[in-house]
Formats: C-alpha cells, structure tokens, sequence
C-alpha cells in the first residue's frame, strides 16, 4: 500500500460521493491500523491490472467500497456521512 495509491482512492470516493469512505482513507493514510486494514480490500482491487474492461473494475471497486465499514472505532463517522 503506497500513498499514491490511497490518494488515488480518495479522489475516486471524493469523486463518486462516498466521502464517509473518503475519510477512512485519510485515516489510513495518517497511520491508523483499524483504517488500514479497512482500506486494503478496495487498495487490492484499485492496484490490480484488469484484463476485463473498465467497468468491471470500477463495479468490483464500488462493491468494495460500499461494502466497507467507515465507521470510526469511537463511532466518530458514520458509514453514511453527510456530503462534506
């Protein structure tokens, strides 16, 4: 997992509305391991070379990103927060 990578999701989350995903991003990206750990089944996706086409990767992308729970460990963000 680079920075680069993760910076690159959170332009994709910021991009797409999913900014409660977007910020557990940050998290991982400032060194908290319950974010890491979060974040690294949408980063396995994101850093694949795909050989379908580029739909079925941004699909796989949004059912991981979707499917990730953001909420904080002190419940701090809400899986669906508000729009920033």
């Amino acid at each position: 997992m680079t920075n680069t990578e993760i910076d690159a999701l959170i332009t994709f989350a910021e991009r797409h509305g999913k900014y409660a995903f977007a910020h557990l991003c940050t998290a991982a990206l400032n060194g908290e391991e319950w974010a890491i750990a979060r974040v690294n089944p949408a980063l396995e996706i994101w850093s694949k070379p795909s050989n379908w086409g580029p739909g079925d990767t941004t699909h796989l992308l949004f059912e991981a990103v979707d499917s990730t729970d953001t909420t904080r460990p002190d419940a701090a963000i809400a899986r669906d927060a508000a729009e920033v």
